[in-house]
């Protein structure tokens, strides 16, 4: 599966092929890459169908504030799979699909951009590569002229139909030409079809996700990706206390959890806050942030909702001094407020102890700073910002790891943490931590709407309030 993701991240690069099991998690993967292009997917249904093509399973997602739908369909039968098709919905979820796309013998990732496409204009027909077409005035006259070819022992009438047999196979325009020796420019040229979309395909639903065995399986492997996530960070945390890498970025939206875990994790190693390790939150300035880095260089960093930083050059570029993969992470600062350590407006004597000791008293005291020091510590970020949002060059020098939780996640989250859970430092009842969660299941249920481990703190402090309304209370006013 980490190939999968890296189709995201680099050259394409995967011959997909997912056991039944993992097939959720792919179209989850994929549901996620459409969001950008496509806004909000919102899971509808999971469904077994018969039609002309057999008996095959799908999960199907309303696509934004439209009426479309769409659904990733795989075959029930085999150990090993491959998304087979997708039908697309124009109107109504509920009636016939208006486009049906094969995908079996095409590299679905690849073809991404393409179903993006075929979404949107909701036409039949073959859909060419995005980004691959050339115009034909670009070429040579012999590149356009047709011969026979083999391939792996297969004989193909012309250029064109080999590199289009090699491209639904999910080979890249370098990898064709490597195994071909057809040149490049030609087979940019000739790779005009990816996706063949066709009206939708008339079909029997025979089981719903209502009544479905399906519907425990998919909640089976939702558990485990839920436990595996957190089992991930918990590991990264490790490698980044044992200077494996300098740094990791834990990013998601606010409520996950990140902050408890990283915490807990800390603290269950026994390391001392203050002494090993140094929590920073809220608004940094990019002095701020060198004067952090300076004062705890040789401690682990945990930076909380300092987002700000992300947006800010300078801060960026001080991280990335500090994250560098040199042996040596020298960080500069000059200005006003710093000093040359070869030339300390000090005496040593007159602060006691040594020059570390003097460095931090004279910045106490005047506020300024040595205008180099090398930074020998570690960092975590917590941050609510998306991926994409941080900048790569910090990334490429962390471990970056995404909390993304479902309502379902939420709930189940919350129940593996609930043994743990305390208020203001005290132990709440377990009757009224069952309570509140079972009030925010119940609003789960109703109205889907986002939920984080803040909401069900709010129903928690709400219920240990006393008040006799306090699930109404609860579910008025919890945003």
């Amino acid at each position: 599966m980490a190939s999968f993701l890296k189709t995201y991240q680099g050259p394409l690069s995967i011959n997909e092929g997912f056991s039944a099991g993992n097939m959720t998690k792919a179209v989850k993967l994929i549901k996620k890459h459409l969001e950008r292009k496509l806004g909000k997917l919102y899971e509808i249904d999971t469904e077994e169908f018969d039609n002309t093509f057999g008996s095959q399973v799908g999960i199907k997602y309303g696509i934004g504030d439209t009426a479309k739908a769409i659904r990733f369909n795989w075959e029930k039968s085999g150990k090993s799979t491959d998304i087979a098709s997708v039908d697309i919905w124009d109107n109504s979820p509920n009636s016939k699909p208006a486009l049906h796309i094969p995908t079996k013998d095409v590299s679905i990732v690849r073809v991404l951009p393409e179903l993006v496409k075929a979404i949107n204009t909701m036409a039949k027909g073959d859909i060419a590569p995005t980004n691959e077409s050339v115009e034909i005035k670009d070429f040579p006259v012999d590149m356009i002229i047709e011969a026979k070819i083999s391939v792996d022992g297969q004989t193909f009438k012309s250029q064109k139909d080999a590199v289009i047999h090699l491209t639904k196979l999910g080979m890249t325009p370098e990898q064709i030409v490597d195994k071909t020796g057809i040149k490049l420019a030609a087979v940019k040229f000739h790779a005009n079809t990816a996706l063949s979309v066709m009206g939708g395909v008339p079909e029997t639903v025979k089981v719903s996700k209502s009544d479905s065995a399906i519907t425990q399986q998919i909640e089976e492997l939702d558990k485990v990706s839920v436990e595996v996530m957190y089992q991930d960070l918990e590991d990264l945390v490790n490698m980044v206390v044992a200077d494996v890498q300098p740094s990791l970025i834990v990013a998601g939206p606010p409520g996950t959890g990140k902050t408890h875990t990283v915490k807990k994790i800390l603290e269950d190693k026994g390391m001392q806050r203050g002494n090993q390790w140094k929590l920073i939150k809220g608004q940094t300035s990019p002095f701020g942030l060198y004067a952090s880095l300076f004062l705890n260089r040789d401690k682990l960093i945990v930076f909380d909702d300092t987002d700000a930083i992300w947006k800010d050059k300078v801060a960026v570029n001080l991280l990335k001094a500090a994250l560098d993969s040199d042996d040596e992470r020298l960080i500069s600062w000059n200005s006003g407020k710093t000093y040359s350590p070869d030339y300390p407006p000090y005496e040593i004597a007159e602060f006691g102890g040594n020059e570390a000791e003097a460095q931090i008293a004279y910045f106490a005291a005047e506020q300024k700073l040595p205008n180099e020091f090398l930074f020998n510590g570690r960092i975590i970020f917590l941050s609510n910002l998306g991926r994409n949002e941080l900048d790569s060059a910090v990334k490429n020098r962390s471990y970056v790891i995404d909390i993304n939780l479902t309502p379902d996640d939420v709930i189940r989250r919350i129940k593996s943490i609930i043994p743990d859970f305390k208020i203001n430092g005290k132990k709440v009842s377990k009757t009224d931590q069952n309570e509140a969660l079972g009030a925010l299941e119940e609003m789960v249920e109703s109205n889907p709407k986002y939920i984080s481990i803040r909401t069900f703190i709010q129903f928690l402090k709400t219920k240990a309030s006393g008040s006799p309304r306090w699930k109404d209370l609860a579910m008025r006013y919890t945003s």
